[in-house]
């Protein structure tokens, strides 16, 4: 109780210098307004932590904010498009309502809606039917967005060994890391990289990395850290090895999280 009672003078505090109120309390969900729209923050998943500061609180409640703002945007696809992003999912964590597309390896792209683009949530067929869209306008547009971010990754090239290149992406914002690769500008930009064909491994969502070739003794040694990464991630994505060329993406294999690799 007495954390509560010091969650809630400070969540007051915070909102006082932020111009909100409190509409209305039910434990720790809070009713809160700015005076343009009312949303509702939920502290209560904070107990575990002895204390939020003061801007860990102004962080959560912007971010709510700002989520409800683009709630309210979300009628219509001309003033909710900016919103769109995806992931990729395999096939067999996407659902129904999941307004998705096929990818490649048994990977789905998923669309997601984001007003920080890192925290984000589900992008439901409702707002199809209620924007009166095909599911492929969606995905275009979150497309268009997620091309966007990219311009801000860096492709890292590295030297696996004396003549052999790879390049590891490093995003800003690593929810959407994985996902990159199903990106309509993401060829061309590794292909100057990497030449016209070449090898992309996503064993979480959080990890790419790609490669000129994948001669055996270097399978060998990356096994164990795609491996490791898949095992470990908190989302991961899949072991298979992509292989990127003029026609397409294809499989070229799997590694086995159940095998132990060379170090």
């Amino acid at each position: 109780m007495l954390y509560a009672d010091r969650l809630t003078k400070e969540l007051k505090n915070v909102l006082k210098r932020l111009g909100m109120k409190i509409v209305s309390r039910n434990g720790d969900v809070f009713e809160i307004t700015d005076n343009h729209v009312t949303f509702k923050a939920d502290l209560s998943g904070y107990r575990e932590f002895e204390a939020l500061s003061s801007d860990e609180i102004e962080n959560i409640i912007f971010r709510l904010q700002k989520e409800a703002e683009a709630e309210t945007r979300m009628v219509s696809f001309t003033n909710g498009q900016e919103f769109l992003r995806y992931i990729l999912l395999p096939e067999e964590e996407v659902t129904e309502h999941m307004v998705s597309a096929d990818f490649a390896a048994g990977l789905k792209k998923v669309v997601v809606c984001t007003v920080d683009d890192m925290h984000i949530k589900l992008f439901d067929e409702k707002y199809l039917q209620r924007w009166a869209v095909p599911k492929e306008v969606a995905i275009s547009a979150a497309d268009k967005n997620m091309c966007r971010l990219m311009d801000n990754c860096e492709f890292i090239v590295i030297e696996l060994r004396p003549g052999l290149k790879a390049v590891e992406v490093d995003a800003e914002y690593p929810v959407f890391t994985a996902a990159f690769i199903a990106c309509n500008n993401f060829r061309p930009r590794m292909s100057k990289l990497l030449g016209e064909k070449y090898i992309v491994l996503a064993p979480a969502s959080s990890s790419v990395i790609a490669l000129e070739n994948l001669t055996k003794d270097v399978a060998d040694k990356i096994g164990r850290e795609v491996v490791s990464a898949y095992n470990y991630a908190e989302r991961p994505l899949t072991t298979a090895a992509l292989v990127f060329d003029q026609t397409g993406i294809t499989v070229a294999g799997r590694f086995d999280p159940e095998r132990s690799y060379t170090k």
